[in-house]
This record gives structure tokens, C-alpha cells and sequence, in this order.
């Protein structure tokens, strides 16, 4: 990768070029610092193409507070990726 490629993928440029190609899971929790869900989903879409958001009522851990519901969203996005 040029650094000027590394560069762009860095600050966001919507360039096909280089953008993430692959899926992208992202676990967002409700019950910590309000609004970085929401910038956190917003950085992952300007990099990648294709990001699927799981949202979880929980703190910062969400594996740790919530292992049931994680595992189901995880199995769901592996089974989805699979599929296509």
C-alpha cells in the first residue's frame, strides 16, 4: 500500500480504492459514553463498505455483560457473511 493509499484509508475518503471490502461487525453499547455509538458507526461506514451494527443495552464490556446476546449476534453475522 502507497502511503498516500494508507493516508486516505485513514482520514475517511469514500475511495472505492481504499475502502474495506469485507464485512465489518460492529457492537455499539447504550449505557456508556453517550453519542460514541453513534461516531463510532459513522468512522466504520467512511472505511468500509459493508458494516453491520449491533446495538446492546449495556455498558463497555458487552461481551462481558451481555456473553448470550453477543454470541447470537456474532453467530447471525458469521451465518450471513457465509451465506453470500
Amino acid at each position: 500500500m502507497k502511503e498516500s493509499d494508507e493516508l486516505t484509508c485513514r482520514t475517511g475518503s469514500k475511495d472505492s480504492k481504499s475502502r474495506i471490502k469485507q464485512p465489518v461487525f460492529l457492537m455499539i453499547e447504550t449505557q456508556d459514553v453517550p453519542g460514541r455509538g453513534a461516531s463510532a458507526e459513522e468512522a466504520a461506514r467512511k472505511v468500509a463498505e459493508n458494516v453491520r451494527v449491533e446495538t446492546f443495552d449495556t455498558g463497555h464490556w458487552i461481551q462481558l455483560e451481555d456473553p448470550d446476546g453477543t454470541n447470537v449476534a456474532l453467530e447471525d453475522f458469521f451465518n450471513e457473511v457465509l451465506e453470500t
